[in-house]
C-alpha cells in the first residue's frame, strides 16, 4: 500500500513546501526585488504538483463519481468531495489570474491594464484556497495521521 501512496504522499509534502514558498515570494515581490519571477515559476510548479496530486487520487475521485451516479454518497463523503472540487476550482482561478497578470514569465499572455483588478481576484482565490486547504487537511486528517504515524515508526 505504501508504494501505491508514494506519489500522493510526495505531492502532499511538495504542496505544503510550495505553498510556503509561494506565500513568501509573494510577500517579497511586493517590494519589487526580483522575487516576482520566482513567484511565477513556483506558481506554475505548484499547479503541476496539484495536477499530480489529482492523478495520484484518481481512484478515489472515480470511486466517488461512481457513487454519485448510483446516488449512494454519504454526507461525509459528499462534504469531502465538494470541498475537493471547490479547492480544485480555486486553484484553477489562481492559475488563470496568475497567468493573466504575469509580469515576468508569461508577459505576452497577460494584460497589464487589468493587473489591479486581477490582483484582487487572485488575492480572493488565494485566501479562499487557504481556507479550503485547511478544510481539506481537516477532512483528510485520518489519512494524514496514519501516514505520519507510519513515518515516525519507520524513523525509529
Amino acid at each position: 500500500m505504501e508504494s501505491k501512496n508514494r506519489l500522493k504522499n510526495l505531492t502532499i509534502v511538495l504542496l505544503v513546501a510550495l505553498m510556503i514558498v509561494q506565500f513568501t515570494t509573494h510577500q517579497l515581490s511586493s517590494g519589487r526585488n526580483g522575487s516576482q519571477g520566482v513567484h511565477e515559476v513556483f506558481g506554475i510548479v505548484t499547479f503541476m504538483v496539484v495536477i499530480l496530486h489529482l492523478i495520484s487520487n484518481r481512484k478515489w475521485i472515480s470511486g466517488v463519481n461512481k457513487k454519485i451516479g448510483k446516488k449512494s454518497l454519504t454526507k461525509p463523503l459528499m462534504v469531502r468531495f465538494a470541498a475537493a472540487i471547490l479547492l480544485c476550482l480555486s486553484f484553477i482561478g489562481l492559475a488563470v489570474t496568475g497567468i493573466l497578470m504575469s509580469r515576468v514569465i508569461l508577459v505576452n499572455v497577460g494584460s497589464p491594464r487589468n493587473a489591479g483588478d486581477l490582483g484582487e481576484i487572485h488575492g480572493f482565490f488565494f485566501f479562499f484556497s487557504v481556507a479550503l486547504i485547511v478544510l481539506h487537511i481537516y477532512l483528510n486528517r485520518k489519512y494524514l495521521k496514519s501516514w505520519l504515524k507510519k513515518k515516525s515508526v519507520a524513523a525509529n
